[in-house]
């Protein structure tokens, strides 16, 4: 009777030991995406010539630069010890690939113009991996599908945004690195808003989408507040506005551009394993 005890609290032991190995998992993905962010909200500060103000914040750029490469280091360490969660570990090298691709590409200390803006470009590219990260490794995640009738249009939208939104990135990086002038990038803003703000109207005020609302609520507030930097950018291009408060807003803005991407992907998943479209009136089979 004793052993049969030993190994039914064994049992109950074990789900709960899992739940806060998880639970500590989403705590570090939270820490890597949130030095991430800062790392590239400080970049964006330093992007500027030498005679601007906050240029001196290059070398909390490079600190943050190399707490970023060891979190993610020890992340992907931590998902290959891991026995389930496979998506997680490919999830963990793709993020460790990149952040040695952008250490070597912020070695050089004049690098080419090119150079920063790869680097640049990279950054917020990696910041949309540990947004995702940061989902899918959430108590709350599950990979289970509901299967909805015509929702085929849902992740079409869903799955194109993430890339016009990637593209407008890279041009605002390309315009804030002097590479190119800001109309392209305005003209992309408005393809971007349309890919944005369909499929988010559609999840939130149709009554089948319900469970994946708030994703559709949490994209569009970033959207809308990346729409407001944007235009308090080019309001004070005609201004007479101190630099600094220019620079602030420049940085918010491409923070901002990557919170946008990083939701767009996750809008996307969530989308891709919580919807399953309906084919020729027949229920897809959940995966």
């Amino acid at each position: 009777m004793t052993k049969v005890n030993g190994q039914r609290n064994s049992r109950a032991r074990e789900p709960r030991e899992t739940a806060m190995r998880r639970t500590w998992l989403h705590r570090y993905t939270v820490l890597l995406s949130t030095c991430t962010l800062a790392q590239i909200l400080i970049g964006a500060f330093v992007t500027t010539n030498p005679e601007r103000p906050l240029y001196s914040l290059g070398e909390l750029h490079r600190v943050l630069g190399v707490a970023v490469d060891v979190l993610t280091i020890g992340l992907t360490l931590w998902l290959t010890r891991m026995d389930d969660g496979a998506r997680l570990r490919w999830l963990g090298w793709i993020a460790a690939a990149a952040v040695v691709t952008l250490t070597v590409l912020g070695l050089s200390e004049d690098p080419l113009p090119a150079v920063r803006l790869s680097h640049a470009f990279l950054a917020q590219l990696f910041f949309g991996i540990t947004v995702v990260q940061v989902v899918v490794t959430a108590s709350q995640w599950k990979w289970n599908a509901e299967v909805l009738e015509d929702a085929s249009h849902l992740r079409w939208l869903t799955t194109l945004a993430p890339i016009f939104i990637g593209a407008q990135v890279a041009l605002g990086t390309a315009f804030r690195h002097g590479f190119m002038e800001v109309m392209p990038h305005l003209m992309g803003a408005v393809v971007v808003v349309f890919f944005i703000l369909v499929p988010c109207m559609l999840v939130i005020y149709r009554p089948e989408y319900s469970s994946i609302r708030g994703a559709g609520r949490a994209l569009l507030t970033v959207t809308i507040v990346q729409l407001l930097l944007g235009f308090a950018l080019q309001t004070m291009r005609s201004l007479d506005v101190e630099p600094t408060v220019v620079i602030v807003t420049s940085g918010l803005h491409a923070a901002t551009a990557a919170l946008t991407l990083g939701g767009s992907v996750v809008f996307a998943l969530v989308v891709r394993w919580k919807v399953r479209a309906s084919v020729y009136g027949l229920q897809a089979e959940p995966r």
